[in-house]
C-alpha cells in the first residue's frame, strides 16, 4: 500500500505483511550489485521478516538529520529475505520512513501474527537509521523518523521490540541493525544539536533464542559507503551472504564480515568500525554453528 503526505512525489512505500513490487519511484537509480544473482532457498513458510529503511528524518526538524542510503539498505535486505532466506511475501512487513505510530503499527500486526506461528518459526529483525538512547533505560532506540531525541517517550527501545518478537525465547530471532549508537551520522557527522554520549546501546540481557547482529560497538560510528549506495556493513554482510558458500556458519562469515567492515572503514573513513554479535551464550554458539541459510543447527 502507498501511504501518502502532501503530493505523490513525497508519497513512502510501506507494506502490511504483504511485500508488492517496488513502485518505479521506491526502485533504486543505480546498478545495484548487491541485489544481482541473489542465491535463491526454498521457501519457508515459519520463517517471517520485519524490515524498517529510516532515512527521512530531517524533513521533521526535530533535530535528527537524513541517514544515506538508509532506504537503500532496507530495499536491498528485503530481497536477500524473500530470495536467499525463503521468507513468504505473506509474512514479510516492510516499511521505509516510520513514523512511531506506523512502527507501533507494524511491530503490533507481526506480533498478533506469531501468536499462531509453529513452533519452529524464526523471525528475522532489520533496521537502518538513527538509533538513540531511551533516557529512562540507555537502551538503544531504534528511532522513527519522527522521534524527539530530546523527548522521553520513545515508539520503543530494541530490547522490548525483540522480546515482544521472541516471544521470551519460544522462536528463533535474527536482528539485525546499522545504526549509529552515538547519536552520530553515517558521514561521521553529529546527529543532535548537542555532543553524542557515548553508552550501551542495548542494556538488559538478551533473553535465549535471540541473536543481536549490530554494525558497530558502542562509541563508534555506522559508516556509509557513498559509492556503493548503502551502509558500509549493510553492503559487506549482504555481498559476504551473496558469494558465500550455502555450507559456510554464521561463525566464519561474522569473522570475515567483521574483518572486512574493519579494514573498509579504516581506509574509506580513516575510523574503526567493529560489528558486534551479542546474544546469550548458549545461543550464540548454536548460531555460530549453523548454515548461513538457517538460525539453527
Amino acid at each position: 500500500m502507498l501511504h501518502g503526505q502532501a503530493s505523490l512525489r513525497n508519497w513512502t512505500y510501506v507494506s502490511f505483511g504483504k511485500s508488492a513490487p517496488l513502485t518505479p519511484e521506491a526502485s533504486p537509480r543505480f546498478s545495484d550489485e548487491l541485489i544481482a544473482n541473489i542465491p535463491a532457498g526454498k521457501k519457508h513458510r515459519e520463517r517471517y521478516a520485519l524490515i524498517i529503511g529510516n532515512e527521512a528524518y530531517g524533513k521533521y526538524r526535530l533535530g535528527l538529520p537524513d541517514v544515506a542510503h538508509a532506504r537503500s539498505d532496507a530495499r536491498a535486505f528485503r530481497s536477500y529475505a524473500m530470495i536467499f532466506w525463503g521468507i513468504p511475501d505473506e509474512n514479510l512487513f516492510y516499511l521505509e520512513d516510520g513514523t512511531a505510530g506506523l512502527m507501533r503499527a507494524y511491530i503490533g500486526r507481526l506480533t498478533l501474527l506469531l501468536k499462531t506461528a509453529p513452533a519452529n518459526a524464526e523471525v528475522f529483525f532489520y533496521f537502518a537509521g538513527h538509533g538513540l538512547p531511551d533516557q529512562e533505560s540507555g537502551s538503544f532506540v531504534p528511532a522513527a523518523v519522527d522521534e524527539d531525541p530530546f523527548g522521553s517517550q520513545p515508539a520503543t527501545t530494541f530490547l522490548h521490540l525483540v522480546q515482544q518478537l521472541g516471544m521470551d525465547g519460544a522462536l528463533k530471532v535474527l536482528a539485525i541493525t546499522d545504526a549509529c549508537f552515538t547519536g552520530s551520522t553515517r558521514d561521521g557527522g553529529n546527529a543532535l544539536a548537542t555532543r553524542g554520549a557515548r553508552y550501551v546501546p542495548v542494556t538488559g540481557r538478551l533473553p535465549i533464542g535471540l541473536v543481536h547482529l549490530a554494525a558497530s560497538r558502542s562509541g563508534e560510528y555506522a559508516f556509509g559507503w557513498d559509492e556503493k549506495k548503502h551502509g558500509l556493513f549493510t553492503q559487506v554482510l549482504l555481498d559476504c551472504l551473496r558469494v558465500a558458500p550455502a555450507t559456510q556458519t554464521w561463525g566464519i562469515a561474522f569473522e570475515k564480515v567483521r574483518t572486512d567492515v574493519m579494514q573498509k572503514a579504516a581506509r574509506l573513513h580513516f575510523a574503526s568500525q567493529e560489528p558486534v554479535l551479542s546474544g546469550h551464550p548458549f545461543t550464540l554458539s548454536e548460531f555460530r554453528k549453523s548454515r548461513i541459510r538457517n538460525l539453527k543447527p
